[in-house]
């Protein structure tokens, strides 16, 4: 569905995608390492890339796998930590990425969707195979952080059941305030956790490029993993991104300046998202981000997320319904993302979800056609 305002996906606008310095890498790539982007290349993913990604998070390469973005990553990591089958279990926040939850669904698994952080509930169930998925910087989808302490007694309950953890971290880098807080690699070590990140988020989407960190017998489990489903990843798109992320000096390119770019642009379109909504919504309930793509916004009852979804199609506004990243529940919740949308074009953005909500409310619930 072609919908005019784009508040429903996680992805940045193309304003903020660096394509000059974008180009210059791709021009750099071309002409210093053809020979090593134009063939099939190695499972484990594009060795400059990965010994840059070792250097800048510490590791040694052998614990870095570059894969074809970061949900192909969590997609590997499930099929190695848990498989397939009812005997089998995946521990997931409430709420939840979806994707994640759409991930797990055909491999016919227990899922169970807590709040992790919290002491789980009573002993956790006997399964054969069982791994925890979180995001706990900025989560998708309501840009929640998880305080230090839960942090800490996660790692502690997962260690005691020789549960893995999954640490889907994309956004770290992305805090517009407040100080960040140790990723669950640092605090729990590589034998019990699997970090995922992307470059995404703070470069381009369309590179499809992220990485694992995690022990060295596990990366080569989802090396295996990774040759059998899709032989090799893409070595032109990581060429690319290596080129990319290192930059020059005085030059294009650097991820550290890409980062700086796209928190400066994302922490303005977040302050300007929440002064709209406290102006044209307010009787709707949200906490200003504090980094990341998202604003997780509760809707007045008995208004339901599914109402607006449907009056807002009708009004040319894209918004993603709370129950999507839920098993069960959700009804009273939207997630927007405010890095699809420029500051200028945001005001006529809410006005038409401002309307939409009453829309809502007075029982308009009809469907828009396709455009």
């Amino acid at each position: 569905m072609c919908l005019m305002f784009a508040f429903g996906r996680g992805v940045p606008s193309p304003d903020l995608i660096d394509a000059a310095g974008l180009a210059h890498a791709t021009r750099r790539a071309l002409a210093d390492d053809s020979d090593g982007m134009f063939g099939y290349g190695f499972p484990g993913g594009h060795p400059p890339l990965r010994e840059w990604v070792a250097e800048r998070h510490g590791v040694d390469a052998s614990r870095v796998m570059i894969t074809p973005g970061a949900m192909q990553a969590v997609a590997l990591a499930l099929e190695t930590l848990i498989g397939t089958g009812s005997g089998s279990e995946l521990l997931v926040d409430r709420p939840t990425y979806d994707m994640a939850l759409r991930a797990v669904a055909a491999r016919g698994v227990t899922v169970r969707q807590l709040d992790l952080g919290a002491r789980w509930p009573g002993p956790v169930p006997a399964a054969e195979r069982r791994c925890v998925y979180a995001v706990p910087t900025f989560r998708n989808p309501d840009g929640a952080t998880m305080p230090l302490p839960e942090r800490e007694r996660l790692l502690e309950q997962a260690a005691s059941g020789r549960v893995v953890v999954i640490e889907d971290d994309p956004y770290r880098e992305l805090r517009f305030s407040g100080s960040p807080l140790p990723s669950f690699r640092r605090l729990g070590g590589l034998d019990r956790v699997v970090h995922v990140s992307s470059f995404s988020k703070t470069v381009c989407p369309g590179l499809r490029v992220g990485y694992v960190i995690t022990d060295a017998r596990r990366i080569g489990l989802l090396t295996a993993a990774a040759n059998r489903t899709y032989l090799t990843p893409s070595m032109f798109a990581q060429a690319v991104a290596h080129h990319y992320v290192v930059g020059e000096p005085g030059g294009p390119g650097g991820l550290d300046r890409a980062v700086e770019r796209m928190r400066t642009a994302l922490a303005a379109r977040a302050d300007r998202l929440c002064g709209l909504l406290r102006d044209r919504l307010p009787q709707a309930a949200f906490t200003r981000p504090e980094g990341g793509y998202f604003l997780w916004l509760r809707l007045p009852e008995p208004v339901t997320a599914a109402d607006v979804v449907r009056a807002a199609r009708r009004r040319d506004v894209d918004v993603a319904a709370g129950t999507g990243f839920f098993l069960t529940g959700g009804e009273q919740y939207l997630r927007l993302c405010f890095a699809a949308e420029p500051q200028e074009r945001m005001a006529e953005g809410v006005d038409r979800l401002a309307a939409a909500v009453e829309d809502a409310a007075a029982g308009a619930t009809s469907q828009q056609g396709p455009c």
